[in-house]
């Protein structure tokens, strides 16, 4: 950290945030990500970001896994995901929501994923041991 760029009477908060891209293949972040740390002039501090190799777990959904009527979650999905936080609980393991579309705006596609990852976290707040990670994308068919 540049010496210069902190108040010499008071100190100063600096954040500092890891680009997970640069992180190598399969990798995931563990800890919280940007840190603050409180800077004074004379010290040192030490930032440690934590990364893991993790398990992928890529769930592909449509239009279809929910009830046509309401737009909620269909039976069968909501089973699905009981299934799937059982499974993902026995290994630290990266939850990759991804959406295709088939018609519809990119804007329900991704209330529809917010939902589904909702869920899930409700789910998990009972079974898991470790801070699960969920990616959502919503895939526009070609």
């Amino acid at each position: 950290m540049p010496c210069a760029a902190i108040p010499q009477d008071i100190g100063s908060t600096f954040l500092l945030k890891l680009d997970p891209r640069s992180l190598p293949t399969g990798y995931r972040l563990t800890t919280e990500n940007p840190k603050t740390v409180r800077l004074t002039p004379g010290t040192m501090r030490r930032m440690n970001f934590g990364a893991t190799i993790s398990n992928l777990v890529r769930v592909d959904l449509t239009g279809e896994a929910f009830d046509g009527a309401t737009g909620e979650i269909s039976p069968a999905l909501d089973k699905g995901l009981k299934s799937l936080a059982a499974q993902v609980a026995r290994k630290p393991s990266t939850v990759r929501l991804s959406y295709f579309l088939d018609g519809e705006s990119k804007d329900r596609a991704n209330d529809r994923l917010d939902m589904v990852e909702k869920r899930l976290r409700q789910l998990w707040r009972g079974t898991g041991k470790y801070q699960l990670n969920v990616e959502k994308t919503v895939v526009e068919r070609k």
